[in-house]
């Protein structure tokens, strides 16, 4: 990744930008920010997206994204990975990660996980397991431990910058 990029995500991420650029109808866009591999998956014309408006300002690089991308580099780190999206469930449960980047760490592993999921029902036209997976992702699972019960969807929406976006989920 070009330094000009990498100075752009660190502020306030890259996802917004690729979506704006690669995004198309009918088609959900997968974006990996490892290899910067963008592919376009599509969308049953089953299903339906709706895209609502909170009508509330969000700001990324003035929200607790810096902070929170921190909190994982450091979960990272101490875990001995390249990155989190190395890391297993497996492994978290068998790390000594101070529960908040527990919580952080955990947020990654089953957002990734979610997403390749997602993408693999999509390319096989899975339209009820993929509805069922979104639904899926607005539950509490039990996590790790009864410390780190919370999931990443529950710690955002429990501590979200943006309450006006937890209402919306």
């Amino acid at each position: 990744m070009s330094a000009g990029r990498a100075s752009l995500c660190r502020g306030s991420g890259l996802l917004d930008q690729v979506i704006s650029l690669f995004g198309r109808a009918d088609r959900m866009v997968f974006f990996d920010c490892r290899s910067e591999e963008i592919r376009t998956v599509p969308f049953p014309p089953s299903l339906a997206l709706i895209i609502a408006r909170s009508g509330k300002k969000r700001d990324l690089a003035s929200s607790h994204y810096n902070l929170r991308r921190e909190q994982t580099h450091a979960a990272t780190q101490l875990l001995g990975m390249p990155a989190l999206r190395d890391a297993t469930l497996a492994r978290l449960r068998q790390s000594e990660l101070p529960d908040l980047l527990k919580r952080r760490a955990l947020h990654v592993i089953e957002e990734n996980e979610r997403v390749w999921c997602g993408v693999d029902l999509l390319q096989d036209g899975n339209s009820a397991g993929f509805g069922e997976l979104m639904n899926a992702s607005q539950r509490v699972p039990v996590a790790i431990s009864r410390t780190a019960r919370q999931s990443s969807i529950f710690w955002f929406q429990s501590h979200s910058d943006c309450p006006e976006y937890s209402v919306l989920v």
